[in-house]
């Protein structure tokens, strides 16, 4: 499952890395791409951008718009007629997916998009507690530009699988989930479906075969950074570099700081 994901990036780098990961596509900007607010805590409805192929006048080209996270289910039935209501969806279930009768079957045959981010946020159950939950980040350990580490190195951003719907004139998007693999079993038993490759990235978007589509529909087999962050994740609103470090480094580096201006002081 992926119910919050983090994006530090002011816009203009996000289009630049989001370029650089998608390789030879050639990345364009809807109108609308860079009216968005960076935050390493993205929530449920909030708008944010993700690329998807259009057709143009020669084929189809890559667009980076905003849309919004999560889709009424209302929206998926084939009248419009209506005021959609319905619950919002954030996640769409590769099995559900699958399902030649699906809504979401459908959406997957010609609306699939992608959602780079830093990384996401998930909470591991306290098996001592029925309330208490620890919130864990999960991001790329592949080099690469898009997000920092508190050690001065940088990691690639994370590109989820996604599938878009028109609302009555807003686009929104949710995010395709998998079985989670091994080492993120312990957190929960779904995950993003992650494309690890430019190669991958681009049958996502443009593959007209539904097979060929579905056969990237499954957990990403790679190490992924996994650690525990500070608590304040789980307030909707709260946005801060920190809530993707752990909360003992954070600490150390603050400590680290006054200790060293101190000195500087004395000296």
């Amino acid at each position: 499952m992926c119910g919050r994901f983090a994006n530090g990036l002011a816009p203009q780098a996000l289009y630049d890395t989001v370029d650089d990961l998608l390789g030879n596509e050639e990345l364009t900007s809807h109108e609308n791409a860079l009216d968005y607010c960076p935050t390493y805590n993205v929530a449920p409805g909030t708008t944010y951008p993700v690329v998807h192929a259009t057709e143009a006048s020669q084929g189809f080209s890559v667009v980076l718009e905003t849309m919004k996270w999560g889709i009424r289910h209302d929206a998926m039935l084939p009248s419009s007629s209506f005021e959609i209501r319905g619950p919002l969806v954030i996640n769409s279930r590769d099995d559900t997916i699958v399902r030649p009768a699906s809504a979401w079957h459908r959406l997957a045959t010609r609306q699939r998009c992608i959602v780079f981010c830093q990384g996401f946020f998930e909470w591991e159950k306290v098996p001592t507690s029925k309330s208490k939950r620890i919130p864990h980040f999960v991001g790329m350990s592949v080099p690469g530009r898009g997000r920092p580490t508190i050690e001065g190195s940088s990691r690639q951003l994370m590109p989820m699988a996604g599938l878009w719907a028109e609302e009555q004139g807003q686009r929104a998007f949710t995010i395709v989930t998998t079985a989670s693999n091994k080492q993120l079993s312990f957190l929960h038993d779904r995950m993003p479906v992650i494309l690890p490759t430019a190669a991958a990235m681009h049958q996502w978007l443009h593959a007209r075969d539904f097979q060929e589509m579905a056969s990237l529909l499954q957990p990403y087999d790679g190490h992924l950074d996994c650690y525990a962050v500070p608590p304040e994740v789980g307030t909707v609103g709260h946005s801060s570099e920190s809530l993707i470090y752990p909360p003992q480094t954070t600490t150390f580096v603050a400590i680290t700081f006054i200790q060293k201006s101190a000195r500087h002081t004395m000296s």
